[in-house]
């Protein structure tokens, strides 16, 4: 697979991500980030570096913050659960 298709599938998995993401489905968007991860390893840093693939980075980064901003507020809400319920709140380092 070229450099170029395979940031073309990165980019439809963090899509997907973020779907699994909106529909609170860990399970789901634990395995596409598996899936991403090893797609991102096989791509050449050279490639990702040059202007073409600029605003294909943009868009996946965007949804990555997105992510991470949907899981932040879903651990935040976990924790205030817990809290009234005497537990310790989940911590931000795990």
């Amino acid at each position: 697979m070229t450099n170029a298709a395979t940031l073309l599938d990165v980019e439809h998995l963090t899509k997907k991500m973020l779907d699994a993401a909106i529909r609170e489905d860990l399970t789901e968007l634990t395995r596409l980030e598996s899936q991403r991860k090893l797609l991102i390893d096989q791509m050449d840093a050279a490639f990702l570096k040059a202007a073409p693939q600029k605003p294909t980075l943009l868009r996946i980064i965007e949804r990555t913050k997105e992510i991470a901003q949907r899981l932040e507020s879903r651990r935040n809400d976990i924790g205030s659960l817990l809290q009234a319920l005497g537990e310790p709140a989940p911590r931000a380092d795990r």
